[in-house]
């Protein structure tokens, strides 16, 4: 038996607002005029639902720690109307809390632990009520508490005249370093760095025949980490470092090369600080995303590119000593800086780019320029107007049997 809800509307929608929740209704619609009534419209079926839930969860959470993870307990009271709710976690306050990258878990109880998580990250959670009527708004973000960095892996301590060379692997997290000293095992009461930004440092002014003990700590805004290890080193006016193979790593950011300052390079997979003396290399596997950044005078026993990348060379620095400078491979070197080695240039099967009129004669330091199937693009090739050559005075030499090919600005 059909029961009429109204025989009065003119329009074409009708809310029934009679129905009791849970129960399913069918419905049919007739036409009529003044003519008559027409016959049944297909038979519909609905069943009420009720509104979503009115308030969002009040959230709160409490962080646990272990040595290599943490633990999050985030819990909420009951909300009234809702049937379950819908947890989402991210590793940013503003997001994205959505379905399906940061959905966590439905459930109909007002509690969940999220465990074995990264122990230096933080995370961030919120929550909506929901019932059949759909979901509330959403919860307000809550988040874990900033995490202090963990310990560096380790301290190398390298000793020279009357100073220390320390360098140490980048933390996670980290946004500086502390770095302590002591004359005693166990006892480092000296801050030597305070929130560094650095992983390498050259401590200075020590006393030869002096044993010193390190350690360094990372922090960050959740404070400061535990120290790493301890090395020690007594330096000594007798200590001659040794010449290395370094290869080019960089940092990505600033990509200086410094004497004894920065561990932009590495050797055996070590991370490591340029010594005057080293021999460095440039590959693949370097950092050219900004150009190399030359500090002060350098002075390496050769330089070698080699790689399939475009690296430039910048100052305000400049390549000094009695070194050579190769350069192979397909990728370019691009030169602004104005630099001072003595040993020439050598250009096999690749090319060198002066970046600026000036470093058409300053890029090349005091020796010959050797073209051994290598091309020079002088700045200003390719111009509609001649910059000339900038009064490039090196000898340009070409191997007999060889090819070199200069590509001149126009005159």
């Amino acid at each position: 038996v059909w029961i009429t809800l109204n025989n009065t509307t003119t329009g074409t929608t009708y809310t029934d607002g009679s129905g009791t929740l849970g129960c399913t209704y069918s419905y049919i619609v007739t036409a009529t005029s003044a003519a008559g009534t027409s016959g049944n419209s297909s038979a519909v079926a609905a069943k009420p639902v009720p509104p979503p839930p009115a308030s969002a969860p009040v959230v709160s959470l409490t962080d646990t720690f272990t040595s290599t993870n943490q633990s999050v307990f985030i819990h909420w009271p009951p909300v009234s109307g809702a049937v379950g709710y819908i947890l989402y976690r991210a590793t940013s306050a503003s997001g994205p809390f959505s379905f399906p990258s940061n959905y966590v878990m439905s459930m109909s109880t007002t509690n969940w632990t999220d465990g074995n998580l990264a122990r230096n990250t933080q995370y961030y959670y919120m929550v909506v009520a929901m019932n059949a009527g759909g979901v509330s708004g959403n919860s307000t973000v809550v988040g874990t508490p900033p995490v202090p960095p963990a310990a560096p892996a380790s301290l190398s301590a390298i000793p020279g005249d009357s100073q220390v060379i320390l360098n140490w692997p980048s933390v996670a997290g980290a946004t500086g370093y502390y770095l302590y000293r002591g004359t005693s095992s166990g006892n480092e009461n000296v801050t030597v760095l305070a929130n560094y930004s650095g992983t390498s440092y050259v401590n200075t002014g020590l006393n030869n025949g002096t044993t010193y003990y390190f350690v360094v700590a990372a922090t960050n805004a959740g404070g400061l980490g535990p120290n790493s290890p301890e090395a020690s080193a007594t330096p000594s006016s007798n200590i001659i470092i040794a010449p290395r193979n370094l290869t080019w790593k960089g940092d990505g950011v600033a990509n200086v090369w410094d004497v004894s300052g920065t561990a932009n390079w590495q050797t055996n997979g070590v991370a490591t600080v340029f010594n005057n003396g080293d021999s460095v290399t440039f590959d693949d596997t370097g950092s050219n995303n900004v150009p190399i950044a030359v500090a002060g005078t350098p002075q390496p026993a050769l330089v070698t590119f080699n790689a399939s990348k475009n690296y430039t060379l910048n100052g305000p620095g400049s390549i000094s000593g009695t070194n050579a400078l190769i350069k192979t491979g397909s990728g370019t070197l691009t030169i602004n800086a104005t630099n001072l080695y003595s040993g020439g240039t050598i250009i096999s099967n690749s090319t060198v780019l002066p970046g600026n009129i000036n470093a058409n004669s300053t890029a090349w330091g005091t020796g010959p320029i050797t073209l051994d199937g290598g091309t020079i693009q002088f700045d200003g090739y390719g111009g509609s107007t001649g910059t000339g050559w900038g009064g490039c005075t090196n000898t340009i030499n070409v191997p007999a049997g060889q090819t070199g090919t200069l590509l001149l600005p126009p005159r």
